[in-house]
């Protein structure tokens, strides 16, 4: 019986993608498919994908920063308030990464393990992917 609580019972791992293009957002499930052990949930908008991080256990969470209902930053800042951290590895991926951003990120300490600037290609992105995985 598998007991890991971010796996479903054939062992393959969840992960989020919150994304409010319908496109990006199958794109990258697609490509974590590829990755071969991934069961990916898509939702369009920043408020349903806090509730589902809170309220599920995710491999890797992966935000757009520009969503409707709350950016990628400010579901980061919300879980960083919250009383348990959240140890889920989070991607920014994002069409409008500058250095005020990063800027942000680093001075407000936010556990972001990477920012990917739109467009990507499948290459980077699941080389990105599968650095953050792994903890480097």
């Amino acid at each position: 019986m598998n007991r890991d609580p971010v796996s479903r019972s054939d062992g393959r791992k969840r992960v989020l993608i919150a994304d409010d293009s319908n496109t990006v957002a199958t794109y990258i499930k697609s490509s974590m498919e590829m990755l071969g052990f991934y069961d990916a949930e898509i939702v369009a908008n920043g408020t349903d994908a806090l509730n589902l991080i809170i309220s599920k256990p995710y491999r890797l969470i992966i935000l757009d920063h520009d969503m409707p209902g709350m950016k990628g930053l400010d579901i980061i800042r919300t879980l960083s308030n919250l009383k348990t951290r959240l140890s889920t590895p989070i991607m920014l991926v994002t069409g409008s990464v500058n250095g005020e951003m990063i800027e942000q990120i680093r001075n407000e300490r936010l556990a972001v393990a990477a920012v990917i600037a739109k467009p990507f290609t499948l290459e980077t992105f699941q080389q990105r992917v599968t650095t953050v995985i792994k903890g480097k």
